[in-house]
């Protein structure tokens, strides 16, 4: 097993596959996967994964064989593809992969060292530095989706399976948009698994579409226009539009619900902007809050 290398046109899976069989018939124990972990990082095609692997601390198996699967089915996507939009997204996404390892590595650092510290004030700093690189990698990931939408309400199978073309063709006419260049949508699908109806139940929702626009400036017309209509409907049913947010910063979002339907019932104009700031406009002037417990207290002192 000691000189059992990945060979020409073998794939990484069966390379993989083929070490823990000869791990099996080897007596290592304990050490079982950290033998299978060295040999797959030494064994690989891939000279600069390899190195990389190597460089990478505290490196567990199952890191390392999602890493290699990852780099070949990359590998396998760039050497099918000849379009050059689809192409340009991959570069895009392996960029953006690359950030966050960069970022999970510094997070991983930080966490290791909270170990050693001693005194209680070092620790507290480095609490911050986690929390500040967390609220980074959550700022990278929203980033990704601002061009996104989603979309709830259309019944399952609308689309006809081309979820692109189907949006394309509806939403200027739903929301009453005149695009000059033209709707064009990068890429849309629907949202888990298909949903199983139980006999006779016809309640199933719907899973919701998620959609990527080219355009930002698309993208921005939509929700807006969205939010003007107020109930869209379309087929009898109503068609709702959210923003593609983080689950980090859609909890934060949330946490601002009691406030909403508080400013509602007293009837006061407010808004909740990016990332979430809740803005309310009194007669002295907006007044914004990124503490929802703040802003509740406020409210409540509002006529």
């Amino acid at each position: 097993m000691k000189e059992r290398t990945q060979r020409t046109g073998e794939t990484a899976e069966g390379y993989i596959r083929t070490l823990h069989e000869l791990a099996d018939t080897c007596a290592f124990g304990e050490v079982k996967e950290e033998n299978i972990r060295d040999r797959l990082v030494i064994g690989i095609l891939d000279k600069d994964l390899s190195e990389k692997l190597q460089m990478m601390p505290d490196l567990t198996l199952n890191r390392a064989v999602e890493l290699v699967r990852q780099s070949e089915q990359v590998k396998q996507h760039k050497s099918d593809s000849h379009d050059k939009k689809l192409e340009e997204i991959c570069i895009t996404t392996c960029a953006t992969e690359s950030k966050l390892v960069d970022i999970a590595c510094r997070i991983s650092n930080v966490e290791g060292c909270l170990g050693f510290l001693e005194d209680a004030q070092e620790r507290l700093e480095a609490f911050k530095e986690v929390e500040v690189l967390r609220e980074k990698l959550d700022d990278v990931e929203n980033r990704e989706r601002r061009c996104n939408l989603r979309f709830v309400g259309f019944p399952e199978s609308c689309e006809n399976n081309d979820a692109v073309a189907f949006l394309e063709g509806i939403i200027p006419t739903l929301f009453d948009i005149d695009f000059a260049k033209g709707l064009e949508i990068d890429r849309a699908h629907r949202l888990g698994a298909i949903p199983r109806r139980q006999d006779g139940d016809q309640s199933t929702r719907p899973r919701a579409i998620i959609a990527r626009f080219l355009r930002f400036q698309d993208r921005e017309r939509i929700a807006e226009a969205a939010r003007k209509k107020g109930n869209v409907i379309w087929g009898g049913r109503r068609i709702m539009v959210f923003p593609d947010y983080s689950r980090m910063l859609n909890e934060k979002r949330a946490k601002f619900k009691d406030c909403k339907k508080l400013l509602h019932d007293k009837n006061i104009c407010f808004s909740l902007n990016y990332p979430a700031v809740l803005v309310v406009k009194t007669a002295q002037g907006p007044m914004r809050f990124e503490d929802h417990k703040r802003a509740i207290s406020f409210i409540h002192l509002l006529n």
